[in-house]
This record gives C-alpha cells, sequence and structure tokens, in this order.
C-alpha cells in the first residue's frame, strides 16, 4: 500500500481563492463574480451564488 491513496483525497485549493471567498464570507457576501474556472468551482463547492460576466 502506498503512502497516498485515492479513496482519501483532500480537495486543494489556491491559496488566493480561498482568502477571496474567506473575506466575502466574513463580510456576509452571498454572491461572488468569478470569471476564473478554478475559482468558480470553489464557489460552488462552498454555497455561494456565482455572478457570471
Amino acid at each position: 500500500m502506498s503512502c497516498w491513496d485515492n479513496s482519501s483525497l483532500v480537495k486543494l485549493y489556491r491559496t488566493f481563492d480561498t482568502l477571496h471567498l474567506a473575506c466575502a464570507r466574513a463580510t456576509g457576501e452571498t454572491e461572488v463574480v468569478a470569471t476564473d474556472k478554478r475559482l468558480r468551482d470553489v464557489v460552488k463547492r462552498f454555497d455561494f451564488s456565482l455572478l457570471q460576466r
């Protein structure tokens, strides 16, 4: 058995994406504008409304 087990994968997010959403959550925001696909994926995962432009 290897030390990397696919059944226990942890979702990794980019630092600035998590800071962006942490600031939004801390200020009570419920909607996020994101043009970056990776950020849009994180936004959906954390139950924010996504405004696409």
